[in-house]
């Protein structure tokens, strides 16, 4: 508000007040969650992360599907036992209205990756065990139809040189200095901002590709972007190599 121009008392213009304000906006949040859960007939809980996990879980609030995340939680061991052992203390954090919470999960969701979905050591192996064979797990959507369209495009041989090229370049640039520089003294003969060249691989497979080709083929003047810098410096390097 003061960034604004306005005249804002100084009373709590610190960081205990800070502090008191975030704690009392986290306990009503809380509060609130606890008693949609504890009002809630039947609920699916959805994981994901890694030494981290987000705890979310999908109930009916007021007749209608409601996604609500109970917390961000810290995995103490990466493998089915840690997540699984996360999840009952996202619960156990809401309080004990909540402590039926076992009883009312029909469905679990999560990517997947065995340590979740596998059925003979997986976070679901462990629920079903506990709670019920009855529970359903589910693969994030999302997640499968991004495997998907991986596999499809595994099977594309234009694809995959493509796949090949940008991570090429972006090898070429990541790990050379030298290469990076040199890029970037084109700027002033092209007249072109050069950006860093994006990598293809990463756990957000699709975005990585789309991100790189944009940074790629992104225009610049008179027609010229970040190919032809890149194409420039290429050739420039391929002489070399022949010398």
């Amino acid at each position: 508000m003061k960034q604004n121009g306005l005249n804002v008392n100084p009373t709590y213009s610190n960081d205990t007040a800070c502090a008191q304000f975030i704690g009392v906006i986290t306990d009503t949040l809380k509060k609130k969650t606890s008693v949609q859960i504890a009002d809630s007939t039947y609920m699916l809980f959805m994981i994901d992360g890694d030494r981290h996990f987000y705890e979310g879980v999908r109930i009916l609030h007021k007749g209608r599907p409601a996604n609500i995340l109970i917390g961000h939680i810290k995995v103490e061991h990466a493998n089915a036992q840690g997540v699984y052992a996360a999840t009952k203390k996202a619960f156990a954090a809401l309080g004990e209205q909540c402590g039926d919470w076992l009883e009312k999960t029909v469905a679990m969701g999560a990517d997947g990756a065995a340590v979740n979905l596998g059925h003979k050591g997986g976070v679901i192996a462990l629920l079903q065990q506990e709670a019920g064979n009855f529970v359903v797990p589910f693969h994030c959507m999302p997640h499968r139809l991004e495997l998907a369209m991986l596999s499809v495009q595994r099977d594309n041989i234009m694809i995959g040189q493509v796949y090949d090229m940008l991570h090429m370049v972006w090898k070429t640039y990541h790990f050379s200095h030298k290469s990076m520089r040199e890029l970037k003294a084109l700027r002033a003969d092209l007249g072109l901002n050069v950006l860093v060249p994006s990598g293809v691989k990463g756990t957000q497979w699709l975005p990585h590709v789309s991100r790189a080709l944009e940074t790629f083929l992104r225009p610049g003047k008179d027609n010229h972007g970040q190919f032809t810098a890149v194409y420039c410096h290429m050739d420039h390097l391929a002489v070399g190599l022949d010398d």
